[in-house]
């Protein structure tokens, strides 16, 4: 049996077997077997007799290929009582073969076996090979599920030598097709295709189609580990095909769920998500709820792999719930453990412990796949809740008898907890051992892990070369991994520096004889590698234009000397953040030094203290002098501190801050900070710096090769540098439907209108469309409207300009400015939370700043959080009348801030503490004044005025002459 089903986590293939799907597996399997394979079972069972009605009996073949075996049990025994009582062994037989297929598919799985084995016997006895074939494959399929593959090898085996002994081509086929999946379980390919092959051609001489279908997307998952993707797809391709021609449902859309599975390892990973979406709905259109579970968890594990947490959770609450109702138990098991896992992404450890609790609660009905899960999924969550030697026990005993593809998954965290627990040696041995097993076959989900853990036991044992080579593998896995899929959404949510951060530390250690400054610009550009590689990536890609921008054609990831080469310039202050676990690094870099601080990780109370504060100051304030507000003051002061004060004297020398923050940090407003410097208290850091937010030291560098910058003396208000200009500007205003329309953001158009002499208003429907056809002529870009951020689908975030009431898409997405490119300037971004969205491990912010940046947008004013509607009407003023009077963008914010802070009405740091600038913020743009145009308009008109009174006097005075003359 060959049905797929995605692994989050991330197996060799992501997959899981037939156990996921077993209920409706061997509801299509046995039916098959039945129909085409137990021929004589299915006349014995028919033959009349007094006291057995043929049609009953039919009733009961009708309600198992319904999938109602809990009616089948209900009314089977009182047929088996009729057939002893008639000593009707081979009816009998065939009776306890279907009694047991439903016990086992209902979760009992102890009286199935009782049921199978009778009916093994009975149909020994009595000489009955179709029923004895039909029962060894039942309880080979059983066995399978519960992982006793030698059992199911001699099943197989036992009916592959009757169907010789009988010539039974059909029943042959069936078992070759059993011991191909055995043997596929095992990792023993080339036996499997064989197997599978084999039955294939028995079927196809036979002319079954609907029954060639199973081994052949059987062949096409050995082909997809022996990594002959274009052959397996090619079989999964015919599955579907000859699927959908015969009307089998069912394998079609297993056929699709394992084209998905392909796409998810080794292709793009989007159209993977397209193909789980498709199974799913096929199974729902033709009323299938029990089947429609299996696509269903594996469109929610793809939506949760995205990070779109609450759909995905639907999806499993909406299965589980059928589950219940069917009695599925089975499913149920796989459904929970699959929940459990989301809870624990969401940090949610606790309803992930109740929920794996849960499913290993079902016993024998959970299948062996999903015990081990279960296992490795409470152990995660104990870990978490600091009660590791509780996980280690747990591991312990799920590690006597796991599945092949659980084993280097369970043995990983195993060392992990031995390592916390200080028992290195044997984590150690662990993780030498899951080395050894991915030398064959690397398994791409956890090879960076495995290095990154391999390389921290190393350092605690004092083995710093070893350790220094493992680190530096795991950064290699890591890479590579996230070049394995095509799709930028899926690389993106592929994982980034969280789980190198830690063992990071080794870079700073080793070799001793290496000067400290080398090896922090060794840590420095091992990070670069890491950091915002798929928003380079968007930045690169093609673009729609038949030409990409020749100033993305070749893009190297920086290193610690380009960077201070070539994007910093004096007075820049570089400070790039790297996350981990337990530890975060803070870069700070100037144009001739680089220094690194140690900080908190995510295991610490920082997150908890920097959302505190950013929520304290991100409402309006309650009344002067509230303890709320006194707080976020001492918030303020304390997090300033705490994040730089390690680098106080840098931040206090420098006048421009350019930063690059991960996770966390995306969201804090550090212009607000103050930061104490010998003792002394520091002002909030805008009152003397402009502040810059830019994804990676790469991006940067991008930018300003892309860009010239303004000269550094025109940060403070004076004027550009001779033979630097800045861009005569043409504004391109953005505004919804009048429906729609902000009253704020009203008087923001209507001031750039009367200020400037080249403003354009595009509104609705027409504001969409403007974006691809017309951005090309304007230089700043003002989108006054709505903004909607979806932090789980970042790429859907949105700015609403057309009709809601109309039908079609209102909201102009982020997924469609960042497939275009724009030639702008500068987007201003006025509406509430527009600089946040999903926050990637070490790629920054995906949502709007990124994909107007990704269309080639150097500068993006935005915000991060909702803010006040007239008050920002108030601040854009500001800072248009800064940006005309020479100013680059982050100098024009600085000054548009200072005036609504020296307000006392609008002092506190919600009214302009929000307000960011991503991108380089040196960037300027030169906006020609109305006024000027008038001026120039009656200096001219005077000039012909003048012009035409002289022509006026030269004629008259030359007609006077010549009358003079004739006189």
């Amino acid at each position: 049996m060959v049905y797929y089903q995605i692994d989050f986590r991330g197996n060799r293939l992501g997959i899981g077997d037939m156990s996921i799907n077993s209920q409706r597996a061997i509801r299509r399997l046995l039916f098959i077997a039945v129909c085409l394979a137990a021929i004589g079972a299915a006349v014995s069972l028919a033959a009349p007799s007094a006291s057995i009605d043929p049609r009953a009996l039919a009733s009961i073949d009708s309600l198992t290929n319904a999938g109602a075996f809990d009616s089948v049990l209900a009314v089977i025994p009182r047929f088996l009582a009729a057939a002893e009582a008639k000593k009707d062994s081979a009816l009998a037989a065939g009776l306890l073969a279907t009694k047991g297929r439903a016990e086992i598919m209902t979760g009992k799985f102890a009286e199935g076996y009782a049921s199978l084995d009778a009916s093994i016997a009975l149909a020994r006895s009595a000489r009955d090979t179709t029923v004895w074939m039909t029962a060894l494959g039942y309880k080979s399929l059983a066995v399978t599920w519960q992982g006793r593959y030698d059992e199911c090898v001699e099943l197989n085996r036992a009916r592959l030598e009757l169907a010789r002994l009988t010539r039974n081509r059909v029943s042959e086929a069936w078992a070759r097709t059993g011991l191909g999946y055995v043997h596929l379980l095992r990792g023993n390919l080339d036996e499997a295709k064989s197997e599978y092959t084999t039955a294939i051609e028995l079927f196809r001489a036979e002319k079954l189609r609907q029954a060639e279908l199973m081994p052949l997307i059987g062949l096409g998952r050995v082909l997809n580990m022996l990594e002959d993707i274009d052959s397996a797809r090619e079989a999964y391709t015919r599955a579907r095909d000859l699927a959908r021609d015969i009307g089998d449902r069912a394998q079609e859309t297993d056929a699709i769920n394992n084209l998905g599975t392909l796409e998810f390892v080794y292709g793009d990973m989007s159209i993977a998500a397209q193909y789980f979406e498709q199974a799913y709905q096929l199974r729902l259109a033709v009323g299938d709820p029990q089947g429609a579970i299996t696509p269903a968890t594996n469109v929610a594990l793809a939506r949760n792999y995205l990070g779109q947490y609450s759909e995905a959770a639907d999806i499993l609450n909406r299965a589980a719930e059928t589950c219940r109702e069917g009695n599925f138990r089975s499913l149920l098991g796989s459904v929970l453990v699959l929940l459990g896992d989301m809870r624990y992404q969401q940090k949610m450890f606790h309803a992930s412990d109740v929920l794996y609790r849960e499913s290993l609660s079902l016993g024998d009905a959970l299948l062996k796949k999903d015990r081990d899960e279960a296992v490795i999924g409470l152990a995660q969550a104990l870990t978490s809740m600091d009660s590791t030697q509780a996980a280690a026990e747990l591991l312990s005993q799920g590690l006597k008898s796991p599945l092949p593809a659980s084993a280097a998954r369970m043995q990983l965290l195993m060392a992990q907890c031995l390592r916390r627990l200080g028992r290195t040696h044997e984590a150690l041995g662990y993780l030498l051992e899951i080395e050894r097993r991915m030398a064959a076959e690397e398994e791409r989900s956890r090879a960076a892990a495995t290095a990154a853990e391999l390389s921290s036991c190393y350092r605690e044992l004092g083995r710093s070369s070893e350790a220094l080579d493992a680190f530096m593998l795991a950064v290699d896995r890591m890479e590579g991994r996230r070049r394995f899929t095509q799709s930028l959404v899926w690389r993106e949510a592929s994982g980034g520096t969280r789980d190198l951060v830690d063992a990071s530390g080794i870079v700073l250690e080793h070799p001793p004889e290496t000067a400290g400054p080398k090896k922090v610009e060794a840590l420095f550009d091992i990070f670069q590698r890491l950091k915002a590689r798929t928003l380079l990536d968007r930045i690169t890609e093609p673009r729609r234009q038949a030409e990409p921008a020749p100033e993305v054609a070749d893009l190297p990831i920086a290193t610690l000397p380009r960077l201070q080469r070539e994007a910093l310039e004096p007075g820049d202050l570089f400070l790039d953040f790297v996350v981990g676990y337990q530890s975060c690094y803070l870069f700070a870099v100037t144009r001739d030094s680089c220094r690194v601080s140690m900080l908190p990780g995510l295991h610490s109370d920082l997150p908890e203290r920097v959302d505190l504060y950013r929520r304290a100051i991100g409402k309006p304030p309650r009344s002067s002098g509230s303890s709320a507000d006194l707080n976020a003051m001492e918030l303020q002061a304390s997090l300033g501190t705490a994040i730089l004060g390690n680098v106080s004297d840098l931040v206090t020398g420098a006048s421009r801050l350019l930063i690059a923050p991960d996770l966390y940090f995306w969201s804090l407003p550090f212009g607000a900070l103050t930061v104490s410097h010998k003792g002394k208290p520091g002002t909030a850091l805008f009152e003397s710096k402009t502040i810059h937010y830019v994804p990676s030291a790469t991006v940067l560098l991008w930018l300003r090769a892309k860009n010239r910058p303004v000269d550094a003396d025109a940060q403070q208000g004076a004027k550009p540098r001779a033979g630097v200009e800045l861009r005569q500007g043409a504004v391109l205003a953005l505004v919804p439907s009048r429906s729609a329309k902000l009253a704020g953001a009203d008087r923001e158009v209507q001031f750039l209108e009367r200020r400037y002499a080249r403003v354009s208003v595009a509104e609705g429907e027409a504001a969409k469309a403007a974006i691809d056809d017309t951005v090309a002529a304007f230089d700043v870009v003002h989108v006054a409207s709505h903004i909607e951020v979806n932090n789980e689908r970042p790429w859907h975030s949105g700015i609403l300009l057309g009709d809601s009431t109309m039908q079609g898409d209102p909201y102009l997405r982020a997924g469609d400015i960042t497939g275009g490119r724009m030639r702008a300037t500068m987007v201003v971004l006025s509406g509430c939370e527009s600089a946040l969205g999903q926050l990637n491990v070490g790629e920054g912010v995906s949502g709007l700043t990124s994909a107007f940046l990704s269309a080639g947008v150097p500068v993006t004013v935005a915000t991060l959080w909702p803010v006040d509607d007239r008050v920002t009407a108030d601040l854009m003023k500001e800072f248009y009348k800064s940006l005309d009077a020479g100013l680059p963008a982050a100098a024009a914010l600085r000054e548009a801030q200072r005036a609504i802070r020296s307000r006392p009405r609008t002092s506190h740091p919600f009214y302009w503490a929000g307000f960011v600038v991503v991108g380089d913020g040196n960037l300027g743009v030169r906006l020609e004044r109305s006024g000027a145009r008038l001026i120039n308009s009656i200096w001219l008109a005077g000039a012909g005025v003048v012009i035409l009174a002289g022509v006026v006097f030269s004629l008259r005075r030359k007609k006077l002459q010549e009358g003079e003359s004739v006189t």
